[in-house]
This record gives structure tokens, C-alpha cells and sequence, in this order.
């Protein structure tokens, strides 16, 4: 006489299994979580003057500051006498004390230009093209290394930093799993 197998909780499982190949099907959930928090690093970066992966930018030299202060309209004010206002001397403190001009912040179109873009299957990330130098920095321009992304570049690919790859890797399974 033949044996017979009667599976309990089948339907359950394929159930589970159904939803999870749907969701997996459209990852922009996920995708969108990601994308904000991507712009959202590139922000924290340049507030802390620090790369997401924690790394303190180097600060600016002092003939770059002076540079800068005499390029700024506001600096440059003079009275009727030809000499700085007061509002002008100040201004040029400001630009010359510890903290005063931070790394990468002079018109803020770098900070601006962070675009993340999720899809369905993707998340896809830009930023104005100048970036890439200061993300590895260069010994011939003198450029120092100061990364505003969230990603490394690891021979010749860029990746993410080793915090978010966990920290993403966790938002899509709790994707898939449909924990969120």
C-alpha cells in the first residue's frame, strides 16, 4: 500500500514566497529609503566638514582664504574715505578665524548637486563632475583628499563605504522580508 504525505502549512509558505518574489520585483520602497539617505550623507559631510566615513577634511590653506576675501563683494566694502567698513573688517575676521572658511563651500554648488534618483531596480547617484577629484584628492594639483560621498574608490570601481553597504543591505532585506 502506498504511502501518503499530506503537507501541512504548504499554502502558508507559498503564500510568503508569492509576496516576497513581488516584492523583490519592485524594489522602490527600498530604493527610495536609500536614495534619501545618500543625498542626506553628502549633506552631513559637508555640514561636519568630515567624509561619511568619518574622515576630517583638511582645512583651508591660508593663502586660499585670502584669496577668497578679496574676491567677496562683502569684504571689499569701503566707506567714503576709502577705507574697509566696519561690517568689512569683520566679515574678513570671520573668513580668516578657525572655522571661518570651511573645505568645499565657497559657492555650495558641489553640496547642491548631490541627485539620487531611485528605481525600481536601482538606485542611481550624481553629483557635478569636479567631485571625483576631491574624493581621492591629487598630489600633482595639491588638492587634498576630501571626499563629500558616501562611496571609495577601490582600484578602479567606486563602491560604498563599508557602514552603508550594512546599513542598505538591511533595508532591502527588510524590504523583501516585508518588515517595512
Amino acid at each position: 500500500m502506498p504511502a501518503a504525505i499530506t503537507a501541512i502549512g504548504l499554502t502558508e509558505a507559498q503564500k510568503r514566497a508569492t509576496e516576497r518574489a513581488q516584492r523583490l520585483r519592485d524594489m522602490s520602497p527600498a530604493f527610495r529609503v536609500i536614495a534619501q539617505d545618500l543625498e542626506s550623507e553628502v549633506q552631513s559631510a559637508f555640514r561636519r566638514s568630515a567624509s561619511p566615513a568619518g574622515d576630517k577634511w583638511q582645512d583651508i590653506k591660508e593663502s586660499t582664504k585670502l584669496g577668497r576675501q578679496s574676491v567677496r563683494k562683502r569684504a571689499g566694502k569701503r566707506g567714503k574715505g576709502g577705507s574697509l567698513t566696519a561690517s568689512a573688517k569683520k566679515f574678513r575676521a570671520a573668513l580668516l578665524a578657525a572655522g571661518g572658511s570651511r573645505p568645499l563651500m565657497d559657492t555650495g554648488r558641489m553640496r547642491g548637486s548631490a541627485h539620487s534618483v531611485p528605481g525600481r531596480v536601482s538606485v542611481r547617484f550624481s553629483m557635478v563632475g569636479y567631485t571625483a577629484p576631491h574624493i581621492v584628492g591629487s598630489a600633482k594639483s595639491n588638492l587634498p583628499k576630501r571626499n563629500p560621498t558616501p562611496f571609495e574608490l577601490a582600484g578602479t570601481r567606486w563602491r560604498l563605504i563599508p557602514r552603508l553597504r550594512v546599513k542598505y543591505a538591511r533595508i532591502i532585506a527588510d524590504h523583501i522580508e516585508g518588515r517595512r
